[in-house]
């Protein structure tokens, strides 16, 4: 066999894994959003809200009158708000943050299976075995050489592509 037919048949070989690996890489990033993303807006809104109403609930008792009813339900109603969807979010970080690792592991010992064992670790993602896949099938490498070279020129491109979409829209919204 040629090069080019064992790099067929290992990538050929290696789908099913990627099959296996690519819900598992797409919860991790999913769980990392939520592990490292900051609070919501509506959290602020409804926190916010809970001190306008307290300010006035306070500020009619300093000046010895009686808090006017809506502003006590008001006030509860924005508390109990800002108090459950920050609870919420906290709980989801600190779920996330426990559910990453064992993710990693599931995700490390899927990707350390002997079938890819002719693949340089850093390139055993669902993503890159996919991505040999097509450049197989086009015609564009004939060789694993080859095939990676393409892929970190694709994977190069793409950092680049992203970090002029942020500077872009950091210029934007100057």
């Amino acid at each position: 066999m040629n090069e080019k037919e064992i790099l067929i048949q290992n990538v050929n070989n290696a789908m099913p894994v990627a099959e296996k690996m690519k819900p598992i890489e797409d919860e991790i990033s999913k769980l990392k959003v939520k592990s490292g993303g900051r609070i919501q807006i509506k959290s602020i809104v409804f926190l916010f809200l809970f001190l306008i109403f307290t300010t006035s609930i306070l500020d009619q008792l300093i000046n010895c009158r009686a808090p006017f009813p809506n502003d006590i339900i008001f006030s509860a109603i924005f508390g109990f708000l800002s108090y459950i969807t920050g609870i919420k979010q906290l709980m989801d970080k600190i779920r996330a943050k426990k559910t990453i690792p064992v993710l990693k592991r599931k995700l490390s010992e899927i990707a350390n299976d002997g079938t890819l064992s002719w693949l340089p670790e850093e390139y055993r993602t669902s993503g890159c075995i996919n991505a040999m896949s097509r450049y197989i099938s086009a015609g564009r490498v004939e060789n694993l050489k080859e095939a990676l070279n393409l892929l970190d020129l694709d994977l190069h491109r793409e950092r680049m592509e992203g970090a002029a979409m942020i500077g872009a829209y950091a210029g934007a919204t100057k």
